[in-house]
């Protein structure tokens, strides 16, 4: 497949790989499915896999399929060959030991659960912040006037009132966190 013309929008959560060492004499998994409350059998191929879990989306609007391409290249691909070493209890060297560390470690960051934990947890960082820097209005107009000047931004007119009382009244749930922020997290460990 030809991934610059063909970009991988299905992308597996739980490597292809190592499903594919779990199926049946069929060469499918036996799933169970929480939305139906089922299990079944399901090809390698279908499971596990999420629309765009590692792509970026640019300010412009462009995909970038640069994560699934290092993660890719740089770990899931040298993965079979150093899990078939380990079968045939064959030593395996400094290099495979830290890919394979690397691999395990990405492994919890890989599920959409991780990802709802981590998006829940960095709501409420920001919105505590946000809550101990405009707490009161003398704090909230000294900042606002310190970031303009390290920032040369121009002054404009801010209701320090109204955007205390809208902090106040802030919570988790009015924060969205851009998925681009968890693919940070995961781009800094795959690399």
């Amino acid at each position: 497949m030809d991934k610059l013309n063909n970009p991988p929008k299905r992308q597996h959560t739980v490597t292809n790989s190592i499903l594919k060492r779990f199926v049946n004499k069929n060469g499918l998994l036996w799933i169970f499915d929480r939305e139906k409350n089922e299990y079944r059998e399901q090809h390698p191929d279908d499971t596990t896999v999420v629309k765009d879990f590692y792509t970026f989306t640019s300010i412009e609007g462009e995909k970038s399929y640069e994560l699934e391409k290092i993660l890719n290249d740089e770990i899931e691909s040298k993965i079979p060959k150093i899990v078939n070493k380990l079968d045939n209890l064959e030593p395996i060297n400094q290099e495979d030991k830290e890919t394979l560390a690397a691999f395990v470690a990405l492994q919890q960051l890989k599920t959409t659960s991780y990802r709802k934990d981590y998006d829940q947890m960095e709501k409420e960082m920001r919105l505590s912040v946000a809550k101990m820097i405009f707490s009161d209005e003398e704090r909230a107009k000294s900042i606002i006037q310190k970031i303009r000047k390290e920032k040369d931004i121009p002054e404009e007119k801010i209701d320090i009132k109204e955007l205390t009382a809208f902090v106040a009244e802030l919570r988790t749930e009015n924060i969205e966190i851009p998925p681009e922020r968890y693919l940070q997290i995961m781009l800094q460990m795959a690399e």
